[in-house]
């Protein structure tokens, strides 16, 4: 960090400098010696708003006294060399905490709190202080947001009855498209001709320079060809020192049974539920982080016709160094639902399995109303963009936590470069190489 002390030198005099308490004694006549070690000792001070103001001068002895005076002050106004697309009442909404705390405060520590709770920061700005005139001190503000725009496929291919199948994902995600640090995403994927789903979401911080900010997500899904799927949520959010993302909002949905879904015995649900939304973001890197950790809590409480029902989504990631170009990735997933005074519905099951869940099975093969997957890699990283890997996944139900687990293991790589970022794991659920899942998922900066 680059700081300029706000300082005013009355009187520039002597050499040898003795401080006591606030005071400083002069005991020379030197000018250039003094104003020297008058401008040292501030550099030692870590105050930035101290002034000295001259108490005393005797020329027989040659003794000057000084007083030191902390003034307290705050910034009142924020200049950015380079706004980076942003808007600018949205920078003015993002830096605005240096405009809050007295300079004397710990503004490095404003930074680190600003990488907290955007997850488009991953190192703190850098800044300097200085009078624009005697009565306006400005922060000039320099930083790097890591806006990416780009759109990411993954392929999962697997050799079923000696018949090749493939099926897989698009994404395409947005970052400040419209200049207000916004993120928009659209998600397709399909499973097969029976198990597609669409996805829309869109994020903006500050809507129109506002403190809080806004989520929408749109979920529409036929899965199996046996109901239809349709939720929507609304959040609002706000940011912390300690999340980057803490909000709370309304959740409507309902699901709709296929003619083949009513012969099996599916039935129409319509809910609402209340929803809260916290998000941690402590990794180093967008694409391939090595350090850090990650958590995301979402729990919706609500109705479904006449009862009560809780729906829980948890994940946990951290990452932990080992010697030289080794570590540790650890990742941990949990979701369930719970009705209070009947059974879940046949439609509200958790389906997992596959190349976002369970490495090594077909892409939702099993079902229960709670499961929770483990998931531990050893990587190696022979220089910054290339990442190899070795797996294992455990994942079971709430009910056969061991019994009947399901175990996925494998390898992988990863690389990313200026323009691209892709991953490619093959999968096993048994010893065989032959009956082993590939995941192909790629990503391209637009």
């Amino acid at each position: 960090m680059k700081f300029v002390r706000i300082f005013k030198l009355l009187i520039f005099s002597a050499a040898l400098i003795f401080p006591q308490n606030n005071n400083i004694i002069i005991t020379t006549i030197d000018s250039n010696f003094v104003k020297s070690e008058l401008e040292d000792s501030l550099d030692k001070d870590p105050r930035l708003s101290i002034k000295f103001q001259l108490k005393s001068f005797d020329f027989d002895s040659t003794k000057i006294l000084y007083n030191v005076i902390n003034q307290s002050k705050t910034v009142d106004t924020l200049i950015f060399n380079d706004n980076k697309g942003i808007r600018t009442e949205i920078l003015l909404k993002i830096f605005k905490p240096y405009l809050l705390f007295p300079i004397d405060n710990d503004l490095e520590q404003i930074g680190k709190d600003i990488v907290m709770k955007y997850d488009f920061f991953y190192e703190p700005p850098d800044y300097e202080l200085g009078l624009i005139n005697k009565d306006t001190l400005a922060a000039l503000i320099n930083f790097k947001p890591e806006f990416k725009s780009h759109y990411a496929g993954i392929v999962a291919t697997d050799n079923y009855d000696n018949n090749l199948r493939v099926n897989g994902q698009f994404n395409l995600r947005l970052e400040n498209y419209f200049k207000g640090a916004e993120h928009i995403e659209f998600l397709w994927s399909r499973i097969d001709s029976n198990s597609q789903q669409i996805k829309f979401e869109g994020l903006a911080p500050h809507p129109l320079g506002f403190g809080l900010g806004v989520f929408f997500r749109y979920d529409y899904e036929l899965f199996m060809g046996l109901f239809t799927k349709v939720e929507q949520k609304y959040r609002l959010r706000a940011n912390s020192s300690m999340f980057t993302d803490i909000g709370a909002g309304f959740v409507r949905g309902f699901n709709q049974p296929t003619d083949s879904g009513l012969q099996l015995g599916y039935h129409r649900l319509d809910y609402y539920a209340y929803t809260v939304h916290i998000f941690r973001n402590l990794t180093n890197k967008k694409f391939l982080p090595d350090r850090g950790s990650q958590l995301i809590f979402d729990l919706d409480g609500g109705l479904d016709r006449e009862d009560y029902f809780v729906n829980g989504k948890f994940h946990y990631e951290r990452f932990y160094p080992l010697e030289k170009s080794f570590f540790l990735h650890y990742e941990f997933d949990f979701e369930g639902i719970k009705y209070f005074n009947s059974r879940v519905p046949k439609t509200r099951y958790k389906w997992y399995g596959g190349a976002s869940s369970l490495r090594g099975y077909n892409e939702d093969l099993f079902k229960s109303t709670q499961y929770q997957i483990s998931s531990l890699s050893f990587c190696f990283k022979p220089y910054e963009r290339l990442q190899i890997k070795l797996f294992t996944d455990f994942g079971s139900d709430f009910f056969h936590l061991y019994k009947e687990g399901k175990v996925g293991y494998g390898f992988g790589l990863a690389q990313v470069n200026q323009n691209s970022f892709v991953v490619v794991e093959y999968g096993l659920s048994d010893r065989y190489l032959s009956n082993g899942k590939l995941h192909l998922k790629w990503i391209a900066n637009l």
